[in-house]
């Protein structure tokens, strides 16, 4: 072997050691004395912070494996009789050692990038001894990590041997054994290659990757040169010729974990990743890292491994051979999208209307709706084809692409289109792929389509579209906002003009019954005290004249007429002016008029208030007192009452009172003799001008009831005129 033969060689083992990686990390500086570690199970059982304090460490083992790299350092495994471990240390350090040697090694602790390891400040060669038997593991138990660096023996089937270009001595491998995978490196000669398809028994170091967090990724096997491999089951000399549609049946012997033959024509290549061939009414995907194009229409054979896919199965690690070239085969045109279920890596046409279109990193996802069913068409970014090709929503689509299967549901669960979509199945039954066993049947698909060009469209997007759609509505509803606005401002508008009427009639009214108070004043300070000084001078004279005589009639009968006049005078002072609304509100008004009317005659009754009283205008307070008033005298003067109530109750929107009496009563038709002043029709009168409903029931020998109701918007509108 030449020596530039040897150096790529150390070097990949120095790529491949994993956590011992020389060039990771600095070994931290010499500690003080503390107690040494002496056995490679004691260092492995370190914690990080520990292995970073650089703790002593004296071993004694044999050599398991070594390699030096160009960067002056070297490292090796050793093994002792607790357990296996990564050394480094300087080329002229550990560059010399060989495998199977014993030595004996002081350094100190490091904590490695996963697992600690042992940084050697010196090593003494004493001799050497057989390598320890490597120990019987599973691929599953090398998954988790925790047998990093040690030597084991696995089993399986190798799927894959690919030499390794800067050492054509080196082989990388790939071991299966059920669903688990190990990947590994190998020194053989180019003329004995890994067999491929063979069960085999294997020996080596376990290595790793992992992240820069210190998390595990997957386990590599370091097969040292010189280790053999085992053959336990030699490859099958003739791989059956399987149909697609029985490629993952049940068979009694070992067949499924062996190479198959496959013929088909293709329907789609993706260079370097996979490519999709179909026989009669079965699709395939063939799942291969080679370049080599291929075009559709082309026959060809295909010798690999096959393993489950999302729903049918898939060929992995094939090589393909080229058989003749055909016309591309046509694709099968579906009616119902749920037909595309019964046709999983098949090429497959579909018509759907375009609802979203979605650009991503590797291409574009378009979805389609037929009915109430949504699917996704996707298109991905290959060399000369570019995918970014806009079709309008709402277009009618031809589809054309490879159907792929992604979601199961259970095979006793509804079918998947009775819902509106997909997406909402498969969420709904997302767990029970993973729950439930037996018979599965595809909930969801997609289509892969090979470029734009496999997207037709058949039917331009309806003139209602949702852009336009949203622009009309978008415009209705501004007209509808404005019309409100303006209504809104025309009603504020005229509800400033009512109220800046009714300011201006109460200010008119206010000074109306400023006027009246002014009047009332006048006549009480010049008329009644004239007329009262009249009837004190007229009782005067009275003394002087005999008591049957002509003159002391007339006298008498002059008294009368001005003592009437004095209290005709007064009862319109009392009219002019409300006295009580101008120191009080209505009800206490009410309840002094009530009051005052019934104290002197000795009459009986009672007050009853309800509600929360509040005010109204000037104008409408004032004919309520009236009409209230006018009631309480009728049945003090004239209905002869012993007992008279009055009720005031103030309701939202709506005042009520009622004035009722035990008094002789009498025919509302017909209005009784003998009033004064506003009578019956005064009470009318006064309720029609306030827009009041007057209810009058009475009978003779039964009494009476005044009721009023009052609505304030009713009140409201009338103090514009208070005239």
């Amino acid at each position: 072997m030449t020596r530039p033969m040897v150096a790529r060689w150390l070097a990949l083992l120095a790529v491949a050691l994993g956590p011992g990686t020389l060039l990771a990390e600095t070994p931290p500086a010499p500690p003080a004395t503390r107690q040494v570690l002496t056995d490679a199970a004691g260092v492995r059982g370190l914690d990080e912070a520990a292995a970073r304090q650089g703790l002593p460490a004296r071993l004694r083992g044999v050599v398991m494996i070594d390699a030096s790299n160009a960067a002056g350092k070297a490292s090796l495994y050793i093994a002792d009789s607790s357990a296996c471990l990564f050394i480094g240390g300087k080329a002229s350090t550990c560059g010399s050692l060989k495998r199977g040697q014993v030595v004996e090694i002081q350094g100190r602790t490091v904590a490695g990038l996963f697992a600690p390891y042992v940084w050697a400040e010196s090593v003494a060669c004493t001799g050497t001894a057989p390598i320890p038997e490597p120990l019987s593991i599973s691929l599953d138990a090398l998954a988790s990590g925790r047998l990093v660096g040690q030597w084991v023996r696995v089993r399986g089937v190798i799927r894959r041997a690919d030499p390794v270009q800067s050492g054509p001595e080196s082989w990388r491998f790939e071991l299966v054994s059920g669903n688990s995978r190990l990947t590994g490196a190998m020194r053989t000669p180019a003329s004995a290659p890994p067999p491929v398809d063979a069960e085999v028994e294997v020996s080596g170091l376990c290595s790793g990757r992992f992240d820069k967090s210190r998390q595990w990724l997957g386990p590599h096997l370091i097969v040292p040169a010189g280790v053999a491999v085992t053959v336990l089951k030699p490859a099958p000399t003739e791989s059956p010729l399987r149909p697609m549609n029985r490629l993952m049946a049940f068979w009694q012997d070992d067949s499924n974990t062996h190479r198959v033959r496959v013929r088909g024509v293709v329907t789609h290549c993706v260079p370097g990743e996979s490519f999709w061939m179909q026989c009669e009414d079965r699709g395939l995907r063939v799942i291969t890292s080679n370049d080599m194009p291929l075009v559709p229409g082309e026959t060809v054979e295909a010798l690999g491994f096959a393993a489950p896919g999302k729903y049918s199965p898939v060929l992995e690690d094939v090589t393909v051979t080229r058989l003749a070239y055909t016309a591309p085969p046509a694709a099968r045109k579906l009616t119902k999208p749920v037909e595309a279920l019964d046709h999983d890596e098949q090429l497959v046409c579909l018509d759907g209307r375009v609802t979203s279109q979605k650009p991503n990193a590797t291409g574009v996802r378009i979805t389609l709706r037929q009915g109430p069913t949504e699917f996704d068409v996707r298109i991905e970014r290959l060399p000369g084809i570019d995918p970014l090709t806009s079709w309008p929503l709402g277009a009618r689509l031809r589809a054309t692409g490879i159907c792929l299967v992604t979601d199961l549901t259970p095979a006793d669960s509804p079918s998947t289109f009775d819902s509106h979509s997909f997406r909402a199945f498969s969420v709904q039954h997302r767990e029970d792929r993973y729950r439930d066993f037996g018979p599965q049947q595809p909930g969801a698909f997609e289509l892969l389509a090979r470029s734009p060009a496999d997207l037709v469209v058949i039917a331009p997007p309806p003139w209602w579209t949702a852009a336009r759609i949203t622009w009309l509505l978008g415009l209705t509803s501004l007209a509808l906002v404005m019309g409100i606005g303006t209504v809104v401002a025309l009603a504020r508008h005229r509800l400033r003009q009512a109220a800046l009427g009714r300011r201006r009639a109460e200010a008119e009214f206010a000074a109306i019954l400023n006027e009246r108070s002014r009047i009332a004043r006048e006549i009480h300070d010049t008329l009644a005290q004239s007329l009262g000084a009249t009837s004190l001078h007229l009782e005067l004279v009275k003394d002087y004249l005999p008591p049957d005589s002509e003159g002391a009639r007339n006298l008498a009968e002059a008294r009368r007429l001005t003592l009437g006049g004095l209290t005709e005078t007064r009862n319109s002072i009392w009219e002019m002016r409300s006295q009580a609304l101008e120191t009080g509100d209505l009800a206490t008004a009410l309840m002094d008029v009530r009051d005052q009317l019934t104290d002197i005659q000795g009459i009986k009754g009672r007050f009853d208030l309800s509600g929360p009283p509040y005010r109204l205008p000037p104008l409408t307070e004032n004919n309520l007192l009236r009409i209230g008033q006018e009631a309480i005298t009728n049945a003090v003067k004239h209905a002869r009452a012993t007992r008279v109530d009055v009720r005031l109750a103030f309701l939202p929107g709506e005042l009520q009172l009622c004035i009722s009496d035990d008094g002789c009563g009498f025919d509302p038709d017909h209005t009784p003799p003998g009033e004064t002043h506003f009578g019956w029709i005064g009470l009318r009168e006064r309720a029609h001008e306030i827009h009041a409903e007057l209810t009058v029931n009475s009978a003779p020998n039964e009494g009476t009831r005044v009721e009023l109701i009052l609505h304030h918007s009713q009140s409201a509108s009338l103090n514009q005129d208070p005239a």
